[in-house]
């Protein structure tokens, strides 16, 4: 029933992103909805502990041989326009002015996908459309991609900067997205990481401040 669903839901950490559908609900109601979505998907994938992988070598040639033509100019974009906004929204002490984004490379190495499964999945309530869910352990090591932040001080008037350089990150990506009868076929994507993922970069101040000792 409803109350063992519920209870299921809660051996799969973390919600399915997605920030639209449920802004009419109370946060009550919007909780248990996502509950039964995520373990809806989950359900049907069916994942359980040492289950087998499968490959995806095939997928991998696939993601590499259009990574610079679409996949890696999208990705930049939709990196760019999500870093912005959260820099803009991000709450600083009264001596920083503004951290501003001034450069981003996505790098030439596309994420290696390790596993996977995937399986048709219902979308959330109370709209439910056709759709499919996807469950990918994935890795990500690209030695040129970069990004490079601005610091502006109230009280200084240079503009120190900080390089992220050579970032690894491995983790397990859920991933749930609605098909549509119109063109580009697929509609609203949603996606978390099951764990927080594993993640490393270098730091590399820049100018004449170092804004690691502030």
């Amino acid at each position: 029933g409803r109350r063992e669903l519920l209870q299921s839901a809660e051996t799969f950490p973390g919600p399915l992103l997605d920030r639209s559908w449920n802004l009419f609900l109370e946060p009550s109601g919007r909780r248990e909805l996502l509950q039964i979505a995520e373990t809806r998907a989950m359900a049907s994938l069916q994942l359980r502990p040492g289950a087998p992988a499968e490959s995806l070598g095939w997928l991998n040639v696939l993601l590499a041989a259009g990574w610079a033509a679409t996949w890696g100019p999208y990705l930049h974009e939709t990196l760019t326009a999500s870093i912005e906004r959260s820099l803009a929204t991000l709450p600083l002490p009264r001596t920083l002015s503004s951290i501003a984004l001034t450069s981003l490379q996505v790098g030439s190495r596309p994420p290696f996908l390790l596993s996977g499964s995937a399986a048709a999945c219902l979308g959330p309530p109370p709209h439910e459309r056709p759709g499919a869910a996807a469950v990918v352990e994935l890795e990500l090591d690209t030695p040129d991609a970069h990004c490079e932040l601005e610091f502006r001080f109230a009280n200084l008037a240079s503009r120190p900067r900080l390089r992220l350089s050579r970032p690894r990150l491995r983790g397990t990506l859920r991933l749930h997205w609605e098909w549509i009868r119109e063109y580009p076929y697929i509609g609203r994507v949603r996606y978390t990481f099951l764990q927080p993922p594993s993640f490393d970069a270098g730091l590399e101040p820049l100018g004449g401040v170092d804004v690691t000792q502030l």
